[in-house]
Formats: structure tokens, C-alpha cells, sequence
């Protein structure tokens, strides 16, 4: 059996599959990726661009290859807007659209 089987990736809000492909306001809100990490093994990941209340909810990811399906779920709470917060520091990356986030507890 090889281990480059490939790897479809599925995702869904309260149920409802997120279609990325759409141009509605909320799908252009999502991005998702799909690429090779260390030990061969891929990994899909969801970005929520401007996370809003809203926003919160159950999120699953499916991943499917011919031979199996899985899928592992996730509640998402959004707390409130940003604001400031103790013990954090971000610096912009030179050259960059990176910013570099490192807090303390405290």
C-alpha cells in the first residue's frame, strides 16, 4: 500500500460544508491549505480571515483517501474583539506582511 495516497480534505461549520469555490462574502472569509510535512503525512489547515462573534461554532475537518475516511471536530469560541492584552509583544517581520506575536504569562 503506498503511503502518497491522496488526501481530500473536507470542511464544515454546524454541518454545513464550507464550499471554498463560492463568491459569496462568507466563502471568500475562509482559506484553506493542504501540504506535505515532515514523515510524509499530509495536513489540511483552515484560516478565518477577520473572525468575528459570529464566527463561533463547531467546526470538522474530514479527510478522505480511497481506502478510509476521517474527521476530527473542534468548538471555536470567539471571546470578543481584540484588545490590548498583558504580557504580549508583536513585532513586524522586515520585509515582510509577518508579525511576530511572543507573550509571558502574567
Amino acid at each position: 500500500v503506498s503511503s502518497f495516497l491522496d488526501v481530500n480534505y473536507a470542511w464544515y461549520y454546524e454541518d454545513v460544508e464550507i464550499k471554498f469555490d463560492r463568491l459569496d462574502i462568507d466563502a471568500r472569509r475562509y482559506e484553506t491549505t493542504q501540504f506535505l510535512r515532515p514523515y510524509d503525512r499530509d495536513f489540511g489547515f483552515l484560516h478565518i480571515i477577520n473572525i468575528q462573534l459570529y464566527d463561533a461554532g463547531r467546526y470538522t475537518c474530514e479527510a478522505q483517501t480511497p481506502l478510509s475516511r476521517t474527521s476530527a471536530t473542534v468548538y471555536i469560541l470567539v471571546a470578543g474583539p481584540p484588545g490590548p492584552c498583558a504580557g504580549v509583544e508583536a513585532a513586524t517581520i522586515p520585509d515582510t506582511e509577518l508579525v511576530m506575536v511572543n507573550w509571558t504569562k502574567g
